[in-house]
């Protein structure tokens, strides 16, 4: 007894010393994945439990709820999702030593004897409940409305769009959760019913759900796996997951496995593999470990039929009839959009993703396209081409270089974003260039879409498009931007800049640049933008009469405007005249025209820029006056992870963001398709930013009038 008491002891003490490296908002978080459920496999703390403790106490209710192995086992679970790895290895590391010394010095053979044969007993009874399909089913649904539950079962009493066996439409009629559960585990075993539910969920646009049911299915049914291991089973296991011999998988960090239990390994596999990827590792490891009669239950448990007699069988032709692989092409075409953080550590205007999943994801800045595996983190920026390089190749840009650097998770695959015409829907002119130090490696795209280069991935340095120098010319599609410089001298005009410009350039990087090369007093004009234009072909710049162009004639160069952002054509303004009419051309085809460009830009005399969105740099503190700035444009921002988990109802919102132009019918139903309240608060505040900052002022002035307290809660945190 006095060993166990001194072992408990020693762990709690191990425990606290963990907690206290942890700041207080460190320590809050902490807390939070606690209360929150979010630990696969334990129960949750009530939130009022951990209302207001400190360490000590959050040491005990941890101990309560868990038990002693369980507290050391969670707690290094959240450190890791905290990415506080370090702190992990060490609690872990130091409590598998002092576990084995308090078991050396103890009546050791007996003790162990007694222990082991106690963990085994509840090893058995937890693997009974460990992989409780039923129970997930349920959960899965019961994150839907009444109506997405009516919805999904009209899809298990029809075989016309899945083609998998339907159920007769009596056995769902008025029924419940629980019952449909019920129905669809005696229809189609366990397994195949998780099968079903994907595919119904990812039919009705819910893969949020699907997902998580996926993944939430697979760690089970690899917790479950793992449990039949002994200690030295377990340790070969982890040794196949580091050693690298496994074709296709790339190799665990034998630190991340050294002293780790099955939760552990199985928490680092779905981190690193995605679900199915996962569980193919693990029965092939069985296999190499010549563990056959474990291999073929698992794979039976995992693939085919468990339940009763009338159970159909899920065969190769009904899952190939379920259109799963239309779905997948159909969720391609439409990306989900992200803004992207500012990551700005070293001046370079550098982006960070926190991706939460497995999934395809668009920046609302750049165009990429990342195709994700699971949680990651991904820092990216433009970089300069190399000219030297490209020119030993023969090659040119055909889009902007990108740098990235994945800190957490991996990436499968990358959308570069072209600017192509191509005639018969073929551009086999373009590759990727993979840029390491002096080399260019080509990688042949994956696929060409009317968008977007596609490539899989493996490692992470710089990406970008190019083709040859003697490759075909076609149109492609451009833009023309418009930045005014006004002139602080009285006999000198004010100039309107035009830049003629790819499509897939980064739009905030012209401006950064622009705004650094010319003293920070250029304005970007939002305009109508959109053309096509053919590279190497001569282009002029007309206007009405009353104002001068400069070159009259000019190259449309595009390759070399992937990191210039010059001047194509200087329109000079005379002060008195208010409008200009803009034309250009190639020959006698009109290219792109605006008319009446100046007729608001002069409403204020003493700043005709006032009104525009424009992107303006930090403004000297020598300027004697600033244009006017948008609050709504620094509250958005400021406040998005808070206001996607506070912001209230939507629907009183709606109707006056729809009043000023802000969003229309059918965005309003994109927001309201959304399954979870946060996800519609994201998509809401995804579409309002992408607007810019008159519609971010419309959207902060709203939410001061339908929920002031929210604002003024906000605004006085940051003060």
């Amino acid at each position: 007894m006095i060993w166990q008491k001194l072992e408990r002891d020693h762990t709690r003490v191990l425990l606290l010393t963990s907690l206290q490296e942890l700041t207080e908002d460190q320590l809050k978080k902490f807390q939070s994945y606690l209360t929150s459920g979010r630990i696969f496999g334990f129960p949750l703390i009530p939130e009022r439990q951990l209302e207001n403790t400190d360490r000590q106490d959050t040491v005990d209710q941890m101990v309560e709820s868990y038990g002693l192995e369980g507290a050391v086992r969670n707690t290094g679970r959240i450190l890791r999702e905290m990415d506080r790895d370090d702190l992990a290895e060490k609690l872990e590391r130091d409590h598998t030593r002092a576990t084995t010394w308090w078991r050396d010095s103890s009546d050791s053979d007996k003790w162990r004897r007694r222990k082991e044969h106690k963990a085994m007993r509840k090893r058995k009874e937890k693997r009974s409940s460990m992989l409780d399909v039923p129970a997930l089913l349920l959960t899965g649904l019961k994150e839907l409305t009444e109506e997405q539950l009516t919805t999904f079962q009209f899809y298990l009493t029809t075989d016309q769009l899945l083609g998998f066996p339907s159920i007769p439409e009596s056995q769902l009629e008025n029924t419940d959760r629980q019952v449909t559960v019920d129905q669809m585990v005696k229809r189609y075993n366990p397994e195949g019913a998780v099968r079903i539910t994907l595919g119904i969920l990812r039919q009705m646009d819910l893969d949020d759900l699907a997902e998580k049911l996926q993944r939430d299915h697979t760690r089970a049914w690899l917790l479950n796996s793992l449990e039949e291991l002994n200690i030295n089973e377990l340790k070969t296991f982890q040794n196949y997951l580091n050693s690298g011999k496994l074709l296709g998988f790339p190799p665990m960090p034998k630190s991340q496995l050294e002293n780790t239990d099955r939760q552990v390994t199985v928490d680092l596999m779905m981190k690193i593999y995605d679900p199915e990827r996962a569980v193919k590792i693990t029965l092939r490891i069985l296999r190499c470990m010549n563990d056959h009669d474990l291999t073929e239950k698992l794979q039976s448990d995992h693939t085919e039929p468990s339940g009763p007699e009338e159970a159909v069988e899920i065969t190769p032709e009904i899952l190939k009839n379920m259109n799963w692989d239309d779905l997948s092409e159909e969720r391609e075409r439409f990306p989900e959009d992200f803004e992207p953080e500012d990551y700005d550590q070293e001046d370079n205007r550098t982006y960070r993703f926190q991706c939460p999943s497995a999934g395809l994801f668009q920046c609302s800045i750049t165009g990429l396209v990342f195709k994700m595996e699971g949680e990651v983190e991904v820092l990216y920026r433009t970089v300069p081409w190399g000219r030297r390089l490209l020119a030993q190749s023969v090659k040119r840009p055909a889009g902007p270089l990108f740098k990235f650097r994945c800190l957490k998770g991996s990436v499968c695959q990358l959308h570069l974003p072209h600017c192509e015409i191509c005639p018969g829907g073929g551009c086999d002119f373009l590759s990727v260039a993979h840029v390491t130090d002096d080399i260019i490696e080509l990688i042949p795209p994956h696929k060409i879409t009317e968008t977007h280069v596609i490539i899989n991935i493996y490692g992470f340095c710089d990406y970008g498009l190019i083709k040859d120098k003697d490759s075909p010319v076609f149109p492609i599609k451009a833009q023309v931007l418009l930045f005014y410089h006004p002139s602080d001298d009285p006999e000198l005009e004010p100039v309107l800049h035009v830049l003629l410009l790819p499509r897939n350039v980064v739009l905030m990087k012209v401006q950064e640049e622009r705004a650094r090369r010319n003293g920070m007093r250029e304005t970007f004009i939002e305009t109508t933008s959109d053309c096509e234009l053919t590279p190497d072909q001569i282009y002029s710049l007309s206007t009405d009469g009353y104002h001068k162009v400069t070159p009259k004639n000019k190259k449309f160069d595009n390759d070399k405007d992937y990191e210039n952002y010059t001047t194509t054509f200087a329109v000079f303004l005379p002060a008195k005249v208010q409008k200009a009419e803009l034309t250009l051309k190639k020959k006698k085809n009109i290219a792109w025209s605006i008319l009446d460009l100046l007729s608001s830009l002069f409403v204020n005399h003493e700043y005709p820029w006032k009104g525009f969105y424009r992107y303006h740099a930090p403004v000297p503190a020598a300027t004697p006056a600033k244009p006017y700035t948008f609050p709504g444009r620094d509250f958005i921002p400021k406040h998005r992870m808070a206001l996607e988990t506070r912001m209230g109802l939507l629907q009183p919102i709606f109707p006056r963001l729809q009043d000023h132009g802000v969003l229309i019918h059918e965005e309003r139903e994109e927001v309201d398709s959304k399954s979870t309240k946060t996800l519609q608060n994201q998509a809401l505040l995804d579409m309002v930013v992408r607007k810019g900052a008159r519609a971010q002022e419309h959207l902060y002035q709203v939410l001061k009038e339908v929920d002031p307290c929210l604002v003024e809660d906000l605004e006085e945190q940051a003060v």
